[in-house]
């Protein structure tokens, strides 16, 4: 009787994989709406970022905070490149319908687009620290921000060590062809610095 009740169980739960194989997604692709929101974003990045630096340069105000703002700038534009590169080799479609190696060629632009993302989301918010240091200098609240600086540092520096540490060689990352950590630790390293970011903000 139970060996029945455990056929009916695998019966109910268990998909039939040989019909699911010959089910195919369709061939769509979104990688061109990504890129396009992607550039619209980071032309007003460039916009804003342009004007706020000819305004301090022309005032003489010109401090860390905008060099912090133009390094995201300029890291925001390379991370833009990753990905319209990523698109380029099949991102944005079903894996089903990209070549094997152009995956691969995805996949490497994705992780360098994952390591610009975490520094300049760093420099950003200290940036962001640095111009209320600038506006209000008081003791207390430059510690404050002294604090949430290295905070910043340590939680995103820690996910590029491990993006970086990760996989040996690190070519693993995409190529399959050497050893990595258990995935869930890049992945809750993620977690707690978002969880850290979102406190911080």
């Amino acid at each position: 009787m139970a060996s029945m009740g455990s056929s009916f169980m695998q019966a109910v739960t268990e998909p039939d994989l040989s019909a699911m194989d010959v089910i195919s997604p369709p061939d769509e692709n979104v990688g061109p709406t990504l890129v396009v929101t992607s550039s619209v974003l980071m032309f007003l990045v460039f916009v804003t970022t342009t004007l706020r630096l000819l305004v301090r340069a022309r005032n003489r105000m010109l401090g860390w905070d905008d060099l912090t703002i133009a390094l995201v700038a300029i890291l925001s534009a390379t991370r833009l490149g990753c990905q319209i590169a990523q698109v380029h080799f099949g991102d944005g479609r079903h894996r089903s319908y990209i070549d094997a190696s152009d995956y691969q060629t995805a996949n490497r632009f994705g992780w360098y687009a994952l390591l610009l993302f975490f520094v300049a989301i760093c420099l950003m918010k200290i940036s962001i620290c640095l111009l209320l240091l600038r506006i209000k200098n008081e003791r207390w609240l430059r510690w404050l921000i002294y604090g949430m600086v290295a905070g910043l540092l340590a939680t995103n520096g820690g996910v590029v060590i491990i993006l970086l540490a990760e996989c040996r060689p690190v070519d693993e990352y995409w190529n399959n062809m050497g050893a990595c950590w258990d995935p869930r630790v890049r992945v809750f390293s993620i977690y707690l610095t978002i969880g850290c970011s979102s406190v911080g903000s």
